[in-house]
């Protein structure tokens, strides 16, 4: 069967007008489309750049933060150090302190542990010796090499540190009677060295008690003697002291002769002095 189409072929040709309206369409839909392509191009793009970005800055990043890290660890270090350090300085003070209290009562014990401190912390420990060498040596009883213990520590304590000199003039005078026992007693009678030199008398001052003030000693050697300074210095040339007490004067007096003498006392075992002149 055959039927007749309604439009005259004319009626099916495009116009101009026609023709530029479907031109337009098309390219709009290829502007979309370059648009999309471009745009999908732009995300793979991104991507792709991102892994790359991802690859160099994660190590970079890791880094950092290890850097962060070690720069905090340092300063925690530092910071633990600094607080040790604040309290290991807070303690020693306070065993000081307390080795100080007990001294009176426990003099010998305290001593014993004086001697075996570091030598930072036996220079905090001064009062706390003090009051031991107040006692009197038959009540600590020290033995000589304890007595040259703490003798070496003195030396080593810096000369500026509070209380040093009266320490100083106090363990001479419990040293030496520690170790010398057959002398005089601080109230015997004594014998006033002063604006006289003797010279070679022997055994003149054996057993005494001889008070250097000022005068001059010679050619002698001085055994069981107590021996008591003043501010006034003698002269002393070949000279020495054997098993004697030597006194500084209370209260205690910082003079070049006497921190001299004090010295030279400590550098001896008190058993022996010899002065060259």
């Amino acid at each position: 069967m055959i039927c007749a189409w309604p439009y005259e072929e004319d009626e099916m040709a495009l116009n101009t007008k026609d023709l530029e309206a479907v031109e337009k369409l098309i390219q709009k839909a290829l502007r979309e489309i370059g648009a999309f392509s471009r745009t999908r191009k732009f995300l793979y793009g991104l991507r792709d750049w991102g892994l790359t970005a991802l690859l160099i800055t994660a190590p970079l990043a890791l880094i950092g933060i290890v850097v962060a890290l070690g720069i905090r660890v340092v300063s925690d270090v530092k910071e633990e150090a600094t607080f040790r350090a604040h309290t290991t300085d807070a303690l020693e003070h306070i065993r000081g302190d307390i080795r100080a209290l007990q001294a009176p009562q426990y003099p010998g014990r305290v001593f014993s542990e004086l001697q075996l401190l570091e030598q930072r912390e036996f220079a905090l420990n001064l009062p706390a010796l003090q009051k031991v060498v107040e006692q009197p040596s038959s009540k600590v009883a020290p033995t000589q090499a304890a007595i040259e213990a703490v003798a070496g520590k003195l030396r080593q304590t810096p000369e500026d540190t509070p209380d040093y000199w009266p320490t100083v003039y106090q363990f001479v005078q419990f040293g030496s009677s520690g170790l010398s026992t057959d002398v005089p007693p601080p109230d015997a009678p004594f014998v006033l060295l002063s604006n006289l030199t003797v010279i070679g008398f022997p055994s003149l001052f054996d057993h005494k008690r001889l008070i250097l003030d000022g005068g001059g000693l010679k050619n002698l050697i001085i055994r069981n003697a107590r021996i008591e300074f003043t501010d006034r210095a003698p002269r002393l040339e070949n000279v020495t002291f054997i098993n004697c007490v030597f006194e500084f004067p209370v209260p205690y007096l910082n003079t070049p002769y006497l921190e001299r003498a004090a010295r030279q006392l400590l550098v001896s075992n008190f058993s022996k002095i010899s002065s060259a002149g």
